[in-house]
């Protein structure tokens, strides 16, 4: 045996402890990306609230387990639903939660990167004094190209799904029954984003001086 090999066996020439450099389009450690985009009620109040909406979501990536293409998400969605410019009708429903994704490679920068998570929903309708807490989830599969720290995506299916009120915020005349929410529902949407991708640590950014 030559002596001073043991320690290169696993690993060629390349010491154990130096991390093999990510694949382009994978060389992040967090970003910041927000998605705008239309939202259908399919069926939260069932049939109560106007069907057609708006979405807005904003999120941060956390990509924790490189080799397995995972990673983290915390999230924030807005969505709006009202028939026109008529609000007495209207629903405000904002998803607060996280899930884990996955980057799968399509071809070249292009990437499928589907995420499932779970939130606390918070819906408000506008004509009525009450806001109300309940738990839900949320299923994508967005399309993402990759350009250096630039992401261009595209969701063409946001799924939500929410589970019976669970509790009032703010207590008015009204009830969760009276408004139909004592039932599950669910939402669909769809939009484009723009996401920035760190290269940093969020660690790292936070004690730059």
């Amino acid at each position: 045996a030559v002596p001073g090999n043991s320690g290169n066996r696993k690993g060629g020439n390349q010491p154990a402890d130096v991390e093999a450099p990510l694949p382009p389009g994978l060389d992040y450690k967090w970003s910041l990306g927000a998605t705008v985009g239309g939202a259908a009620n399919l069926s939260v109040g069932h049939g109560l609230f106007p069907k057609d909406g708006t979405l807005v979501k904003i999120d941060a990536d956390f990509f924790i387990a490189p080799k397995s293409k995972i990673g983290f998400q915390a999230y924030a969605a807005f969505q709006n639903f009202q028939r026109g410019s008529v609000l007495d009708s209207s629903l405000n429903v904002v998803d607060v939660g996280g899930g884990l994704f996955w980057h799968g490679r399509i071809a070249g920068n292009l990437f499928f990167s589907p995420m499932a998570g779970a939130h606390f929903a918070f819906l408000t309708p506008n004509f009525a004094a009450d806001s109300f807490v309940t738990f839900g989830f949320r299923a994508e599969a967005t399309l993402k190209w990759v350009l250096g720290n630039h992401v261009i995506s595209l969701t063409p299916a946001s799924f939500g799904l929410y589970l019976p009120v669970a509790g009032e915020l703010v207590s008015g005349n009204e009830t969760a029954g009276d408004l139909r929410l004592d039932r599950a529902g669910a939402t669909f949407g769809a939009g484009v984003g723009y996401t920035y991708r760190f290269r940093d640590s969020f660690y790292q950014i936070l004690t730059l001086e």
